[in-house]
């Protein structure tokens, strides 16, 4: 090896190698890795057919549709009944009720199959695939398969960003703070983690920041502290 005279750092990337090794060989335990590949509409199945060893294809094909059986017919009812009450149709007899059901579930026994087969796209810049998988165009192609790939591809691939939230949780609890449950400061830190990302910025963009408040009330309160002079109780 090119530094096998430098000990200290040889024994550094042997290390390295192990930790990397036992890692890898983990993702092949859980059915994530390798469906969120399959789900990924710049991947698919044609990613993993040129890539990957033929042995490993066929656990991860096992995985992911063992997954996907408990996604199957998941929340396709409910959607297409709001979709049929937004558009203010009338509402369906029985005999229609069962039609449409047996349209969907012909459907959705054919979504996962029909999609990682499909031919990769080239996601614009900057849009990932949960971008992807977020337009209404797309979950209503695929209503079931959305819900897998929506689920899986908002899993953080690392775990830094919810221990800095874990850290931050200090700042939260202060001395003054101890009764603050359980509940409140997972809310609290929720809310701080959708601000900060921009997950929340429609909402203070239509709301002014403050939640069950009119934007003119607020607008008043901020006339109003405008007003008091510096140190006025």
């Amino acid at each position: 090896m090119k530094y096998r005279s430098n000990k200290t750092l040889y024994h550094c990337i042997e290390t390295s190698w192990h930790a990397f090794d036992k890692y890898y060989s983990l993702s092949d335990r859980v059915a994530a890795y390798g469906t969120a590949l399959l789900l990924a509409p710049h991947r698919r199945l044609a990613y993993i057919s040129r890539n990957w060893k033929p042995s490993w294809k066929r656990g991860v094909l096992a995985a992911a549709t063992d997954l996907w059986a408990e996604y199957k017919g998941i929340e396709v009812e409910g959607e297409m009944l709001a979709c049929t009450q937004q558009e203010g149709e009338e509402v369906l007899d029985e005999f229609d009720k069962y039609m449409q059901q047996q349209a969907t579930l012909t459907l959705d026994r054919d979504e996962f199959d029909h999609f990682i087969n499909g031919v990769p796209i080239k996601l614009p810049s900057g849009v990932s695939s949960l971008d992807w998988w977020l337009q209404e165009v797309n979950r209503a192609a695929y209503p079931s398969l959305s819900r897998l790939a929506i689920d899986l591809l908002s899993i953080p691939p690392m775990s830094a960003e919810p221990e800095r939230i874990f850290s931050g949780a200090r700042r939260t609890i202060s001395w003054d703070r101890f009764r603050l449950g359980h509940h409140n400061i997972e809310r609290l830190e929720c809310m701080k983690s959708w601000i900060r990302t921009g997950i929340a910025s429609a909402w203070r963009a239509e709301t002014g920041g403050k939640p069950g408040e009119p934007q003119q009330q607020q607008q008043q309160d901020k006339d109003s502290n405008a007003s008091t002079p510096t140190g006025a109780s």
